[in-house]
């Protein structure tokens, strides 16, 4: 598992005092408070910075890091991500699993053992999530239900489904 979670993304310098304007990945998030402490990676290693001043912004937040203290260096830091330590997120329960777990792990039919692929991405909508699993440049979206996610093992970096009828003739056509 990875040692930092990334959690948003600078998207852009605000005015003239290194004022950072940040796409927080969970806007609800109580990561990003006065005091707090968010990591940029530089090359393999991550960095701290203690957050000084947190606002709304038009989209997203607008944030200050200690020792950004200019335009120019915000400007410097555009599209770099944040990231915050693993150690420090609430431990999940059995059926739970967080989403930078679940990227990238493989999908196998739970009755065939056939392969279908990494999981990419995952799309909340207004029902269930949805999978997205990718194979060689073939995406085929599975609903995440009980009925269909038949076991996760992210330890093994496996995911085993039962999908519904006929999906996959969707994708095989």
């Amino acid at each position: 598992m990875k040692q930092y979670v990334e959690i948003g993304r600078i998207m852009g310098a605000h005015g003239v005092r290194g004022d950072l304007r940040v796409d927080p990945y969970n806007p609800e998030s109580e990561l990003f408070v006065p005091g707090g402490v968010v990591y940029l990676r530089e090359n393999d290693a991550y960095r701290s910075f203690q957050i000084t001043l947190v606002t709304g912004a038009t989209r997203g937040l607008r944030l200050h890091l200690q020792g950004v203290e200019t335009c120019e260096a915000a400007k410097a830091l555009y599209r770099a991500e944040l990231f915050y330590p693993r150690d420090a997120f609430a431990a999940t329960t059995d059926n739970e699993n967080y989403i930078i777990d679940l990227i990238g792990i493989d999908v196998f039919d739970a009755d065939t053992g056939r392969r279908y692929g990494k999981l990419l991405e995952i799309i909340a909508t207004a029902a269930n999530d949805a999978y997205v699993v990718e194979d060689g440049g073939r995406e085929i979206v599975f609903p995440a239900t009980k009925d269909v996610i038949v076991e996760v093992d992210v330890k093994a970096g496996r995911m085993r489904v039962r999908p519904p009828e006929g999906l996959l003739d969707v994708y095989e056509s």
